[in-house]
């Protein structure tokens, strides 16, 4: 039995077990890939603005796998592939960092009727 306490990125990678007895040597390889689960590193602020105005909020998530970034309107799920815009970053391989997204959700012409809430991510 192998035993990594506390696995890190740098721990990633292929590893040969080699096993052996009268009859001679085996290798067994295998492979620790290291995944983290999302968590958010930067909340939409607080905004306030006017009918018919613009508003622009932001999301930002690590994980690994890249996280997907999802918005909703009081609970709502809102289809958002027209408001928003995503981007992604991946680690620095030397530093074996988590892997981001970064999601922006905007809004247009506001109307309070169909628009005011607490938006999410």
């Amino acid at each position: 039995t192998v035993s990594i306490a506390n696995i890190q990125h740098t721990d990633d990678g292929t590893y040969r077990a080699r096993l052996q007895n009268d009859f001679g040597p085996v290798d067994v390889d295998f492979t620790i890939s290291h995944q983290e689960k999302p968590t958010i590193i930067t909340l939409p602020q607080n905004m306030t603005v006017n009918e018919n105005g613009n508003v622009t909020f932001m999301c930002v998530a690590r994980g690994d796998p890249i996280p997907s970034i999802y918005w909703t309107l009081n609970n709502r799920n809102i289809s958002t592939s027209m408001f928003t815009t995503t981007s992604y970053t991946s680690p620095d391989i030397t530093e074996r960092q988590s892997f981001a997204a970064s999601s922006t959700l905007t809004l247009i012409n506001v109307t309070f009727d169909q628009d005011r809430g607490q938006y999410q991510c």
